[in-house]
């Protein structure tokens, strides 16, 4: 009897845990499976369980996507898949830990009130970090990531998902095909084209086609983990890992790395371009920004400088 009602009961289980997904749309269970999967890939990274979390842990996440330049409905997406998770392993959520509630409405607080905006790289300090990137396989592969991010004006979760048959390569440079984008969820795909650079140093071309030889890389993730032992993993990066290679090499140039993101990869090429007088539609090809409202907003402030009236004013 005891057994019947036990099988009875995960029988129950199971059909609840049918009925609760089946409450959500096909978009929100792809968007929860995306960001459970960046959760897990980082608690994978720092030695911890993603299931069961703790709220202290989610918070050490958020508080990592909020340096990273995430607005809070990204983090509050990433807290519902998190928490739907756990109700349906039948843990208890973070939503349910008092501390964690605390320091969420705090975050949220204080995201509203003034939002994180990461600095832009320029090519001076780009080259200032490539200057003093590590010898051997991590260095090589941070020089990668450094450069083709920049010229290609990508997006962290881009990079990270780069694969080797998505590169062609050209005597002027490369074609970089960009499978799946946020503004191109139904996978249409962007071509990204890059140039020989004017510098050894700088040129992202080069970059890559050092990386690729060195890891001896033919096909999968371009971009993967290199351990302490300079050993080459077989997955792909987290986009974490891109905004962690950013601030890395900041800190050894000398910069403040709570300035930069991975995003100030992408922010960097669209100032830099702009500036340098690169049509906005030759930026937002690059880019894969659908407004140039968008792209505007990076260029505003820069372009406040350029020419400011409060200069005018002969004070």
């Amino acid at each position: 009897m005891a057994s019947k009602k036990k099988r009875l009961m995960k029988e129950w289980k199971k059909k609840a845990q049918a009925h609760r997904a089946a409450r959500l749309s096909e978009r929100t269970r792809a968007a929860y499976a995306d960001q459970w999967r960046r959760f897990s890939e980082w608690c994978e990274e720092q030695g911890e369980s993603p299931l069961p979390s703790t709220g202290e842990l989610v918070v050490a996440y958020f508080v990592a996507r909020v340096e990273d330049g995430w607005r809070v409905s990204s983090l509050s997406q990433a807290l519902a898949a998190i928490c739907h998770e756990h109700s349906a392993a039948g843990h208890p959520t973070p939503r349910s830990d008092p501390e964690f509630a605390e320091v969420w409405k705090g975050l949220r607080k204080s995201m509203v009130a003034r939002p994180v905006q990461k600095t832009p790289l320029s090519v001076d300090w780009l080259r200032e970090m490539l200057e003093v990137l590590p010898e051997g396989t991590r260095g090589c592969r941070d020089r990668a990531i450094l450069t083709i991010g920049f010229a290609g004006a990508f997006r962290r979760s881009e990079l990270a998902n780069l694969l080797v048959e998505d590169v062609q390569f050209h005597p002027q440079g490369i074609e970089l095909l960009v499978r799946k984008s946020k503004t191109d969820q139904t996978s249409k795909g962007h071509v990204k084209v890059i140039a020989y650079g004017q510098s050894a140093v700088t040129c992202p071309v080069r970059a890559l086609e050092a990386w690729l030889e060195l890891a001896g890389l033919v096909e999968g993730p371009i971009f993967r983990p290199v351990d302490r032992h300079e050993n080459v993993g077989s997955r792909a990066i987290t986009p974490h890992s891109v905004a962690k290679v950013v601030k890395d090499a900041a800190a050894r140039a000398g910069l403040d790395p709570a300035q930069f993101s991975g995003h100030s990869l992408r922010a960097g090429f669209i100032t830099t371009a702009t500036l340098n007088g690169a049509p906005e539609a030759a930026v937002m090809d690059q880019s894969g920004h659908r407004s140039v409202e968008m792209v505007r907003r990076y260029t505003r402030r820069v372009d406040a400088w350029q020419k400011p009236a409060s200069a005018k004013l002969g004070l």
